[in-house]
Formats: structure tokens, C-alpha cells, sequence
């Protein structure tokens, strides 16, 4: 995952760095990433650890920061998705 651009709240390629775990503080004020800035040499002695958890709170963070706004659209969407299977599987549509 290091190096690639995964779509996020910093916009920028996914790092194991800490200028990249502070980049997220910029955005969202995570408990989780000041924990791991605060004990940056352990977390770092595990990378895959680190990235799972920079990962999973990148990600966690975007859904609930950025797309609060989309909501309606998008249970909107889901509600029509919702119907549409349900008539395609009624026997009105076999």
C-alpha cells in the first residue's frame, strides 16, 4: 500500500511516516493516530500493524467526515436499489 494514492482525507499517497500520521491530525482530531505519533518507535517496529491502523482510520474518518454531507443521496440511492431488487423479485416482474 506504500506509495500508492488511496482515496482519503490528506490526498496524498498512503506513507508509513510521521509527517504522514500528522497530515491526518491536520483533517480529524484522531485519538488513535496522536497514540501513534506518541509511541512512533514501537508502531514503526511493526509496519504492517501501523499501516492496518493508519489505514482503517483513514478510512473510518472519511466516511463519517466527508461524505456526512451526501447522506440523503446516497440512503436515497440505496433505498431505490432496495426497490428495484424487490420488484425484479416479485412475481409482478417474473
Amino acid at each position: 500500500m506504500v506509495g500508492l494514492y488511496v482515496p482519503n482525507l490528506v490526498a496524498r499517497p498512503f506513507e508509513l511516516t510521521q509527517d504522514f500520521a500528522r497530515s491526518i491530525l491536520e483533517v480529524v482530531p484522531s485519538a488513535q493516530v496522536e497514540a501513534i505519533l506518541a509511541n512512533w518507535d514501537a508502531w514503526i517496529a511493526q509496519p504492517v500493524a501501523l499501516g492496518r491502523a493508519l489505514l482503517i482510520e483513514l478510512l473510518a474518518w472519511q466516511f463519517a467526515h466527508r461524505y456526512v454531507g451526501s447522506k440523503p443521496r446516497m440512503y436515497c440511492s440505496l433505498r431505490l436499489t432496495v426497490v428495484a431488487w424487490a420488484l425484479r423479485r416479485s412475481s409482478r416482474w417474473v
